[in-house]
């Protein structure tokens, strides 16, 4: 296991190739987590990441289940690789101060896709928040589905996107 990232409160470890892991913690004195990580809720996420994601579809909305389509931006349109897109069905429990959101791989709805969009794939992806009346723990658990081994420069690029995205939700829940 190696500690890729350590700052600002979130650590990302590579557990093996292609498997991460990441842990957060945010103060948290005034909102209501429960309600702002509901399914309904989830397009704010559009608007707080917005030079980040391009497009947010949330769709499917039932009882504990919801249906994903995000596109990001073209980051690495420059040299080549084809715009990163999830697609992704994922379901949300709640157990006393644990929201639980398991995640995969959608499988109705992708073949209508734009053929540059490259549809990452996963084996695991679990996100756990564990919710007190001071903090939010944040947990994440991801092993991509990928035929390769990603590369480190490709590594970095994504840990400083997710350190990015990682701030901009800890200042919107603490202020």
């Amino acid at each position: 296991m190696a500690l890729l990232f350590d700052k600002d409160s979130l650590q990302i470890r590579k557990l093996k190739n292609n498997n991460y892991t990441m842990e957060g913690e945010i103060t948290n004195l005034k909102i209501d987590a429960d309600e702002l990580f509901s399914f309904k809720k989830f397009p704010i996420l559009k608007e707080l990441y917005k030079d980040i994601i391009d497009e947010l579809q949330v769709t499917n909305i039932q009882d504990g289940t919801a249906s994903y389509f995000i596109v990001f931006h073209h980051y690495f349109k420059d040299i080549g690789f084809p715009r990163l897109s999830l697609h992704l069905d994922v379901t949300r429990t709640k157990t006393n101060n644990i929201l639980e959101f398991i995640c995969s791989n959608a499988i109705n709805g992708t073949t209508n896709l734009n053929p540059d969009y490259f549809i990452l794939s996963f084996e695991t992806f679990t996100i756990q928040m564990y919710i007190n009346d001071f903090s939010i723990k944040i947990f994440i658990e991801i092993a991509i589905h990928c035929p390769f081994e990603i590369e480190p420069f490709v590594e970095k690029i994504v840990i400083q996107i997710i350190h990015k995205m990682f701030l901009r939700l800890k200042r919107f829940i603490e202020i």
